[in-house]
């Protein structure tokens, strides 16, 4: 540890320094001059015997606003300001019944976890081969089935899989850092979702080790499934809809939590294999560059920036794209609840406007980041 305060916490890693924001978990990696230059903004000797050439005003400007941007430079703990698509609602990963089942987990992330994983796979692998006409009438029986209660279901599958999803992760940084995570619940584009904060792993420099630690979520999907694929068979037909149930839940959450165009584990296994920090706000500050300054922006001819700018403009017209599920998830609901017509068209205006504003402020919000690269955008 270099220095600490209520904010700001300055490490040495292997490989340079890392600042956290211990409000918001966000990071930056930094060389010895940003460290030491950072420390001196905080009124802080620690780093006054590192020798290191002097940044010059150009520098020190454009570092001061990154800092700024990513809260670093306050004295004190405020209320950190979270853009309405990504706004936490409470928090429950460090009570100490949580902190026994994470380090309990942790033993799983390990050679003995991936013989557990590998035995469940081939006994479900098994019993798709011996009941596979039972699973068949099972999906029937649900898809004539649908209705409240299949809402009901899948609400309570959320709450069960998310936990042990997230769960997963924490384990996983546990393991490698010794770390707990913040874990807890929030609207990530108006949608409620779980999230775990394991960028404490960035204090670990193993590539593995972060990849791990992104593909332990979907890892513990896979893992779900096989469970109730095996349990299936030896029920009674109620439950085994529901099972069946369950396991197309956790087969749509592998297959969106792979997505790499929003903040999801696929992004997170990208950035991890990329070694590229911040790729997606990198990405959209970057399109948005493009749009806004395309002078600033033909001064770079690094190929790595221009696939990123492609990237970024993905991310951009995804992030549109969750909007607009959050809408229609709002009519469907609407649609299902059966409720007055004038407090449906209500709703649904509501959460149209909301979509809209959410839109236009996610767009402003990445174009203030990009106006900040833009300005020194060959050290970004």
């Amino acid at each position: 540890m270099i220095f600490e305060n209520e904010v700001t916490e300055v490490i040495r890693t292997s490989d340079g320094y890392l600042a956290k924001n211990k409000d918001t978990g966000r990071y930056l990696k930094l060389g010895v001059r940003e460290a030491k230059f950072l420390c001196g903004l905080l009124d802080s000797d620690a780093m006054d015997t590192e020798a290191a050439p002097e940044l010059d005003k150009e520098e020190q400007d454009y570092l001061k606003k990154v800092y700024d941007d990513f809260g670093l430079t306050v004295q004190k703990t405020v209320a950190a300001k979270r853009h309405m698509s990504d706004k936490i609602l409470f928090v429950f990963g460090r009570n100490n019944a949580y902190c026994s089942l994470i380090k309990l987990c942790s033993h799983l992330v390990s050679v003995y976890g991936f013989v557990i994983l590998l035995l469940t796979a081939l006994s479900a692998g098994l019993c798709l081969n011996r009941y596979n006409e039972t699973y068949v009438d099972s999906l029937k029986t649900v898809a004539d089935n649908i209705g409240g209660g299949t809402f009901i279901a899948f609400y309570g599958m959320f709450i069960i899989s998310g936990f042990i999803h997230e769960t997963a992760h924490v384990s996983a940084c546990y393991r490698f850092t010794g770390c707990i995570c913040k874990t807890g619940v929030k609207f990530y584009f108006c949608i409620p979702a779980f999230f775990a904060d394991v960028n404490d792993i960035y204090r670990n420099n193993n590539k593995a080790h972060k990849i791990v630690v992104s593909l332990m979520g979907v890892i513990s999907n896979i893992w779900i499934i096989c469970v109730a694929i095996i349990i299936a068979p030896f029920v009674s037909e109620r439950v085994r809809m529901y099972l069946m149930i369950f396991v197309v839940y956790n087969m749509s959450a592998v297959i969106f939590n792979l997505i790499p165009f929003a903040k999801y584990d696929g992004y997170w296994l990208i950035q991890n294999i990329s070694g590229i920090n911040y790729l997606y706000d990198k990405s959209m500050s970057l399109f948005l560059v493009l749009l806004t300054k395309p002078t600033a922006f033909r001064k770079n001819n690094e190929k790595y920036k221009k696939r990123m700018t492609v990237y970024g403009f993905v991310c951009y017209a995804f992030s549109l794209y969750l909007w607009y599920v959050f809408v229609r998830m709002v009519f469907t609901l609407t649609d299902a609840a059966n409720i007055d017509q004038n407090a449906c068209y209500f709703i649904r205006s509501a959460a149209t406007v909301l979509a809209v504003y959410g839109c236009i402020t996610y767009t402003v919000k990445y174009l203030k980041k990009g106006r900040i690269y833009s300005e020194k955008i060959t050290t970004y």
